[in-house]
Formats: structure tokens, C-alpha cells, sequence
């Protein structure tokens, strides 16, 4: 068994559910060319990682308190009136979806 290991920076976001977010790139991946699998894989240890190492808190409600998984993006994580790639994992459950999103921000 080969095993990498690999240090990363996430950052944990809150919308409904706790998500790690990083760039696919930092762990030698593109959300647009590599293997789905390989994005999977790597996802759930990003997941595995952070759920080892960080206690997470949610204000009103423990039982919510936990990871839901890991989003991997295509690195454009700036403004841009371009669409972004992203795939999101949910380990839990096992769904992987890959999502085209076009972002807008408004001062």
C-alpha cells in the first residue's frame, strides 16, 4: 500500500453544512481533467484529515457540529465573470457532483 502524505491549508465554510474547501490543484488534481475517482478519493481524505484534527461548533445546535464533506474547486476561488468548476463530495453518503457555477458579487 503507497501512502502520500501531503500538508494543506482548507477553509472550513458554513452554509447549512460544514464544507472543507480547497483548490484541486494544491493536491495534484483538476476538477476539468482528472479522473472522477481521483477527485473522490482525494476528497475523502481531505475529509478524513480534517475531521481528525478539528473539533467543529455550531452556535445553536451540536448534533450539527461535523463535516459534511470537502468541496475541491477549479482554483478561480476570485471574483469572475466566468463560470467556476467545483466538485463537491459528501462522504457520508458517497454523492459526488460536479457543478458548473457562475458566481456574481455586487458591492
Amino acid at each position: 500500500m503507497f501512502m502520500h502524505i501531503l500538508f494543506v491549508v482548507v477553509d472550513i465554510g458554513y452554509g447549512g453544512a460544514f464544507y472543507a474547501f480547497l483548490s484541486a490543484e494544491r493536491l495534484g488534481l483538476d476538477v476539468c481533467s482528472s479522473k472522477t475517482q481521483d477527485l473522490v478519493d482525494a476528497a475523502s481524505a481531505v475529509t478524513e484529515a480534517v475531521k481528525r484534527q478539528f473539533k467543529l461548533h455550531h452556535p445553536d445546535n451540536e448534533e450539527l457540529a461535523f463535516l459534511y464533506g470537502t468541496i475541491l474547486t477549479d482554483g478561480k476561488d476570485a471574483f469572475s465573470d466566468e463560470p467556476t468548476t467545483n466538485i463537491s463530495c459528501i462522504i457520508q453518503v458517497r454523492i459526488c457532483l460536479k457543478l458548473h457555477l457562475q458566481f456574481y458579487f455586487k458591492c
